[in-house]
């Protein structure tokens, strides 16, 4: 077995395996991504460590990230942000069949980013 240790440059919160490679998040806005687990790209969300984060997903050529306070963030090109939703009691998200669904304590939002 061959393993190998990646410094992150915070502390990392979540990472998902998607049809662009591995994404990794983590606190002050870190987003980490690899095709194949080994090379490592930084990306910084917002400004200064106004986000950390907690989940990522990928689907339909946009990147989501849940970040505190609840919010959603999508982006095409992982500089440019913009928030896709806000709920403070959100517990997980996942793309597939064209939609974003996020889960909250007693909703779920469901989200056609092609149709905003």
């Amino acid at each position: 077995m061959h393993w190998k240790k990646i410094h992150a440059p915070a502390r990392m919160n979540a990472v998902e395996y998607t049809e662009v490679g591995f994404l990794a998040v983590g606190n002050a806005g870190t987003l980490m991504a690899s095709k194949d687990g080994w090379d490592w790209k930084r990306y910084k969300v917002g400004r200064d460590l106004e986000w950390d984060l907690f989940g990522v997903a990928y689907g339909g050529g946009w990147y989501f990230v849940a970040a505190n306070e609840g919010v959603i963030l999508a982006s095409r090109n992982l500089r440019d942000w913009v928030e896709l939703l806000r709920d403070e009691d959100m517990t997980g998200m996942v793309y597939g069949n064209g939609r974003l669904v996020v889960g909250s304590l007693w909703k779920l939002h469901v989200v056609e980013p092609e149709r905003r």
